[in-house]
């Protein structure tokens, strides 16, 4: 049969990928995609035609059919399996196993199918039922497919979905167990279609990765694609055909979102096998934790935990298969040698989050830093007029939002150009920074006190009506009259008085916008001015004139 089969070398070669002649059903008329999809389908249907490839025993055809049924009974399950006492016994074997750990032993296959649950134990029994006639149907090459290997992977992918499935809490560890121990079938299925399709491959079967890629190259098509089309016409359960054709790539569209977690674990349990067979150096072990933790956000010390459950409980299962793990097959070492690993690995992401955590608050504390330097005016450190003009626009929307007051005062330095005229730019300065610190300390931490410009200010005092600017406003104004500065010798004590003018949003006194509230507070100031200085002005309807 190996005529059937080319690699892609080139076109000129009037045979397709698959090997089959092109024929008139392909037709000239084809579009290229059209022709791909021809060819997959004609070859999928001829490999399930392969005479070679053992079809499902009586008990299993008979396990599909009842899987179907949904008055089926625990009696109507334990006759049906209790027609093979080989599974019977590997059912009450299982059940036993450290997977289930129970206090009491079961003794009997109705005890076994109580603690599977009917569809866990029908999957159970299709599982030794389809697992037996596999392998009583495999040849022996010494240079195709290596079905040592190919077994001690999938018993080692079985028991991680099981495994997984039991840390997950998955409620359908049964079918994971089966989907794991049949995620290759396809292999199986190739082997059978064409008898020398693996040979000469054993080097490339040391990587999963390598002979699905060789897969691929002939048939345009991997062993997962195939597996699930077998297990299709089978007419094995939906959840294990989508599983199993997602399991290579689980998150590319191709698996039904209502079983993509299942397919992660698949997934997942496969790459767990391959370490299992192949060993691993610290490389393969950081790529399949990166893998645990995105499939399945699943940590360094939960895959370690993993691996040793593997290793345990793989043994007494490969007994149950009657599956040989003794050649280069040391799950105990490997899940040891793991241990260390990813121990490390742990313990360096540790130290790694850590750090990013410390860097991240320093960034955080640095970012707060300048974002509260960029709300701040240099000389007086009080906030500076593009903070002032959001705050007020984010008061004044809360304060009509919620129908409370609003106050706004405006205060004006007295004759401060007289300040930097007769003593000098520095005093100049010095004024404004002590008139801050005057303003801050008249104020309450839930007000807002900005520097307008020169030597104008600005406070914002949310929920404070009028008789309360009041009290604040005459505050101030006495705490400016009791301030006094001292100039260089030779000069003159001095005080700098303030004028004050403010406006409140309220019931009595209502603005359209937070603009039209600052300008308010600006005209009442100037007010206050023409009427002497050193005193507060409310805003009155008349400065509009």
């Amino acid at each position: 049969m190996a005529e059937r089969i080319v690699k892609i070398d080139g076109v000129g070669d009037n045979k397709n990928k698959f090997g089959h002649q092109s024929s008139g059903a392909g037709g000239d008329n084809m579009t290229q995609g059209q022709q791909v999809s021809y060819e997959r389908d004609r070859f999928l249907n001829e490999i399930s035609r392969c005479r070679a490839l053992p079809s499902p025993p009586v008990l299993a055809s008979k396990i599909i059919d009842m899987a179907q049924d949904p008055a089926i009974s625990v009696n109507d399950v334990a006759k049906i399996i209790g027609l093979d006492p080989a599974v019977s016994a590997k059912l009450i074997r299982i059940a036993n196993s450290a997977l289930y750990s129970r206090p009491r032993k079961v003794e009997n296959l109705r005890q076994a199918i109580n603690l599977f649950g009917l569809n866990g134990a029908l999957s159970m029994a299709l599982t030794f039922s389809v697992v037996g006639e596999l392998k009583g149907g495999q040849k022996t090459s010494e240079d195709g497919l290596d079905y040592a290997r190919y077994w001690q992977r999938s018993v080692a992918a079985a028991t991680a979905c099981q495994v997984i499935g039991q840390m997950l809490a998955v409620g359908r560890r049964e079918e994971l167990f089966l989907a794991g121990l049949l995620q290759d079938i396809g292999m199986l299925a190739i082997d059978c279609w064409s008898e020398d399709f693996y040979e000469g491959t054993r080097s490339l079967q040391q990587s999963h990765f390598e002979i699905q890629k060789y897969e691929s190259e002939r048939l345009g098509m991997d062993h997962a694609e195939v597996g699930a089309h077998i297990l299709n016409n089978w007419q094995f359960p939906e959840v294990l055909v989508n599983a199993i054709a997602g399991s290579h790539h689980p998150l590319d569209g191709v698996v039904n979102q209502e079983f993509i977690t299942v397919a992660k674990v698949i997934a997942v349990a496969s790459e767990i096998a391959e370490v299992f067979c192949r060993g691993q150096d610290e490389s393969d072990l950081e790529a399949l934790s990166s893998l645990v933790w995105d499939a399945l956000a699943l940590d360094g010390t939960s895959l370690s935990g993993i691996l040793g459950s593997v290793a345990d409980e793989v043994v007494p299962l490969a007994e149950l298969f009657e599956i040989d793990l003794s050649n280069n097959f040391l799950p105990r070492a490997v899940a040891e040698s793991a241990k260390e690993v990813l121990m490390l690995r742990n313990m360096q992401s540790i130290q790694e989050a850590t750090m990013l955590k410390q860097v991240n608050v320093h960034l955080q504390r640095k970012a707060q830093t300048l974002e509260e330097e960029n709300r701040r005016d240099a000389l007086t450190c009080l906030y500076n007029r593009a903070y002032l003009d959001k705050i007020i626009q984010e008061e004044f929307e809360s304060a009509r939002e919620n129908n409370w007051p609003l106050s706004i005062a405006f205060i004006d330095l007295d004759h401060f150009k007289s300040v930097n005229d007769e003593h000098g730019h520095q005093m100049g300065d010095q004024v404004l920074q002590t008139s801050a610190k005057l303003l801050i300390q008249a104020t309450r931490g839930s007000d807002v006190v900005a520097r307008y410009g020169g030597e104008e200010f600005v406070i914002v005092m949310p929920g404070t009506a009028e008789d309360g600017m009041r009290v604040v406003c005459e505050r101030i104004l006495n705490a400016f009259r009791d301030m006094h500065y001292h100039p260089p010798i030779g000069e003159e004590n001095f005080f700098v008085t303030a004028s004050i003018g403010i406006s409140s949003y309220s019931e009595s006194m209502e603005f359209n916008s937070a603009e039209e509230l600052l300008r308010a507070a600006d005209k009442a100031v100037y007010a206050a001015k023409l009427s002497g200085r050193n005193r507060m002005v409310f805003y009155d309807t008349r400065y509009n004139d």
